[in-house]
Order: C-alpha cells, then structure tokens, then sequence
C-alpha cells in the first residue's frame, strides 16, 4: 500500500499458531485513533475477548509507532507496547513504550506497527525488512539473556538490524519482565512474548521514511524545538562513578539529548545506567560498601538482560527487607542473603531466582502483591 502522511501504511499481523503473516491498512485506524497507543486500544478492543488471560494465544501483543516516529530533530523514537498484562490484578490492558531507536527502524522497515497473537510450537523470531516478514527457527537463542540475543542477531544479520527479545524472566513468565532492544530501551510485555514462544524480533529498515504533509514547515518545527534548548540533564552527577567511562546516548530523532548515557567498565562491559534504573540499588550499594563502586551499575545491567522491571523489583526489595527487619523472612527461609543487602550477591542471587522461577524467586515472579498473599500472615 501506498504511504500516507506520517505512515508507512501496513501493520504487519503474525498469528505464530499457523507460522502465518499478512498486513492490514494503517488507515484502518490513523484516522480515527491517535498515535501508536490509540491505534494498539482499538485493535485489544476489537480482537482480544474479555474472557482472554495474558498467556492464552488469544492475548494480543502490539508494537505500535506513531506518525512522528522516524523523523529528525522531534525526538520521533518511541514506540508503543501494548496488550493484556499478568502484572496487574485482575489482568487488563496495559502501554509501555520504549526509545531508542526500534520503533523508527520499524517505520523504515515498512511497517507502523507489529500485532503477534497465538503460541508458536518451537522458539521463534520475527525477522522484517523490506516490506515484508517471516519466522525463523529461535531454538538456539532460548535461555540466553537479552544483550547476548541482539549481539547474536546482529551478528548473523548485520549490524544495521534492530533487535528486540525478551531474556530469561519473560522466557520463565515473570509477570513484570521487559524486553530489551537497542541501546538497552526497555519495555514492558515480555512475558507475554515467552508465553507465545517468541524470543525476539528484528527489524532492518533500507527503506526511507514516510512523507510529511508539509515538509518545510515540519523542518521549521524541529528548528525551533532546537532553539528552546530542550535536553538539559537531571543531575545525573549523583550517577558518576569514577571507574565506569560515561559517554551520552541519543534516540533517534532526539533534538539534544538528556542525562540518558552508556557507561563503560575498564573491562570493556557497556550498559545503559541513567534514571530509576540506575538509582534503584545505588543507595543500597553505597551503604554497605561504604563508597561508590560499580555495584549499581552492575545490577542494572543485570536487569536489563534477564529482563525485569526495576521499578518492580525496587518494591520488592523494600518489602522482602521490611520482612527481614520483622524477623519474618530470612537467609534461611528464602535462599537469598537478605543480610547482605546492598551486596553484588544479594541482587544477582534475587534476580537469577526470580528470572529463572528457583526456589522463593518463584514466588516473587508472581509480583508483589501476589507474593505478600502467597506468603501471608504478617508478610502481608
């Protein structure tokens, strides 16, 4: 189909229980339905029945851009991610969105958006480009923590493909897993990706963007956001640590940048490390070291490639030291070293347990509130 304005035109449609794809018309719903979010709701509304869990095939998982999305200078990155979550009781829609640069490669793929329902019967990924789409064989990738996927990818196709995949929490069905693409952009759905067996999906994009309806006053637009001086970091100091080679990362499309950065170890280990999930073991960490260390960063990258959310797991963590400081939860009674809070043990213990479903992690995948019923009494 031809390009519309802000459009590539199509959205691609995977049903993995037939290994079958096709596309419909964008205009289905761009004319009615506001951005990749306002598309993804209508599409739930119309396919997914309210009787439909999260993991049932019949669950919707959606990647959807906006008509902004693969243009310069308006920070055109975002896509959204969308469908009926297991993280939120009872379970119904939710949106995530990530940055990076995914979401725009996918336009340049020629596509706007990706719908994926049914279970395949093996690992599969989703490779498009070109305008079109096809399955291939993910047995291999299975297990694997998210980075290790895209490098893998990236490998094999080149390195102008856009990788998105899910680690092992969203392979294991962790309720609040993410996925992970390029430059280390999270979402939320990959557990749902696990339940259909899909581990990632990549994009490479050879075809150019989609035209403005007016181009010059859209080059104007970006000018002036320019001229505003938008991009000013958040104080991101507080992140700083002496050991670790910081060096900013843009979205594509952004009009100056933030405090979003990769940062380096002298071992050559490179990881996003900027905002909530930068901060949430940094206090900790700082405590029990009694100095900076490169602890946090650790952890967040840890998260990153097995794949959980860390604002989940910051409340977790907050309720399992709560439990220790009552006397409820202990080393014993959980296998994790609750006294050793702050350690790089205690987090790489709790986030391969949780990811891989081991012991009192597989009451924690199930989320907070969950967990607390699960354990109950005083946990509560």
């Amino acid at each position: 189909m031809a390009a519309e304005f802000g459009y590539a035109g199509k959205i691609l449609k995977v049903d993995l229980s037939s290994a079958s794809v096709s596309d419909i018309p964008t205009s289905n719903y761009a004319d009615r339905f506001i951005g990749g979010r306002g598309i993804a709701a209508k599409i739930y509304w119309d396919e997914v029945p309210p009787e439909a869990k999260a993991f049932d095939p019949e669950n919707r998982l959606m990647f959807i851009t906006g008509p902004l999305s693969g243009y310069p200078g308006i920070a055109g990155s975002m896509c959204q991610v969308c469908g009926k979550s297991p993280a939120i009781n009872p379970e119904q829609f939710f949106y995530s969105n990530m940055g990076g640069t995914w979401g725009a490669y996918l336009k340049f793929a020629g596509f706007d958006g990706i719908v994926v329902h049914g279970k395949s019967e093996k690992p599969v990924y989703i490779l498009v480009q070109d305008s079109t789409a096809e399955l291939r064989d993910a047995s291999a990738l299975w297990g694997k923590e998210s980075a290790e996927v895209r490098e893998l990818l990236k490998r094999e196709l080149g390195t102008s493909a856009r990788v998105l995949a899910t680690g092992p929490a969203g392979e294991n069905l962790v309720t609040f897993a993410t996925t992970l693409a390029d430059e280390d952009a999270a979402a939320w759905g990959a557990a749902i990706m696990g339940s259909k067996n899909l581990k990632a999906i990549v994009v490479r994009g050879k075809g150019g963007r989609p035209p403005a309806a007016n181009p010059e006053k859209l080059k104007a637009l970006a000018k002036y956001l320019r001229g505003l001086g938008y991009g000013v970091g958040y104080g991101f100091t507080l992140l700083d640590t002496p050991s670790l080679v910081k060096k900013q990362q843009l979205c594509y499309g952004c009009i100056r940048g933030c405090g979003r950065s990769t940062q380096e170890t002298a071992d050559g280990v490179k990881a996003k490390f900027v905002c909530q999930a930068a901060l949430f073991y940094l206090f900790a960490a700082d405590k029990y070291y009694g100095k900076r260390t490169e602890v946090p960063f650790h952890a967040t990258r840890l998260c990153h490639n097995y794949g959980l959310d860390t604002h989940a797991l910051a409340a977790i963590m907050k309720w399992l030291m709560n439990g220790y400081s009552a006397g409820i939860l202990t080393d014993k009674n959980t296998d994790i070293p609750l006294s050793k809070y702050g350690s790089r043990e205690f987090i790489e213990t709790l986030v391969k347990k949780i990811s891989l479903r081991e012991g009192f992690g597989d009451v924690l995948a199930q989320g907070l509130n969950q967990a607390a019923e699960s354990v109950g009494g005083k946990a509560k």
